[in-house]
C-alpha cells in the first residue's frame, strides 16, 4: 500500500480536513480476496463439502457481488492503509471516511481515498527560557501555624454549653480558670 497523494482541506470554521489518496497493489487486492472467501468457504453451505461451494454462492451469502466486494475493500483498509497512514504519521481526530475511487477487480490496483480532521500545525515563535519564580524549600513559621490552626478546625468544632447543670462527661473539652492560694488565702504567683 502506498500514499498517493494528500491534500488539506479548509473551512471557515477552523476545521481542518485530510484527504489521502492510497494505492493497494494488484497483489494486496487478490490477496485479501482470496484470504475472505477461505474464511466465508468455512461456512455450511447447503448441498456443498467444506471448503467447496464457488464463489457465486459464497457472495449470495453475504448479499451479492457489490457486498463482498465492500467486505474486501474494508479488509484492503484494515491491513494495509491504516498502516500506510500510520508510517506517514499522519493522525485523525477522529475516524476518518474511506471512499473507493472505481469498482474492486482482481489483478487490478485499488484507489481510494481517506478523509478526516486532523489537527492544526503550531508553530512555535518564541522559544526564549521562562522564568518561573518558585516557593522556598521550607515553610515559614506563620505557615506551619497557619496549617496547623487549618487542620484543627478541619476535624474539631467547639460549642459553648449554655447550661448551668451540665456536668463534665467523656468527650467534652473543658476550659478552666482557676487561682492557687495559701492557706492564708494569699495567691501564689506563677499558678494562677
Amino acid at each position: 500500500m502506498e500514499i498517493i497523494g494528500k491534500s488539506i482541506i479548509t473551512d471557515d470554521s477552523d476545521k481542518i480536513e485530510l484527504s489521502v489518496e492510497l494505492k493497494a497493489s494488484a497483489k494486496e487486492v487478490n490477496k485479501c480476496e482470496k484470504e475472505f472467501f477461505k474464511e466465508l468457504s468455512q461456512n455450511k453451505v447447503d448441498g456443498f463439502r467444506k471448503g467447496r461451494a464457488p464463489k457465486q454462492v459464497l457472495e449470495q451469502m453475504v448479499g451479492g457481488h457489490q457486498k463482498a466486494c465492500d467486505y474486501i475493500a474494508e479488509r484492503i483498509f484494515n491491513e494495509y492503509a491504516i498502516k500506510a497512514i500510520d508510517e506517514d504519521d499522519i493522525i485523525f481526530l477522529e475516524l476518518p471516511e474511506f471512499n473507493m475511487d472505481g469498482e474492486l477487480k482482481l489483478d487490478t490496483p485499488l484507489n481510494f481515498t481517506v478523509t478526516g480532521l486532523i489537527a492544526p500545525e503550531i508553530e512555535v515563535e518564541n522559544v526564549d527560557p521562562i522564568e518561573i519564580e518558585m516557593p522556598p524549600d521550607e515553610a515559614t513559621d506563620k505557615e506551619i501555624e497557619d496549617y496547623i490552626l487549618d487542620l484543627r478546625d478541619a476535624y474539631h468544632t467547639f460549642e459553648d454549653i449554655k447550661s448551668k447543670t451540665h456536668k463534665v462527661s467523656e468527650g467534652d473539652y473543658v476550659s478552666l480558670k482557676m487561682t492557687v492560694t495559701q492557706q492564708n488565702g494569699t495567691a501564689i504567683k506563677g499558678l494562677d
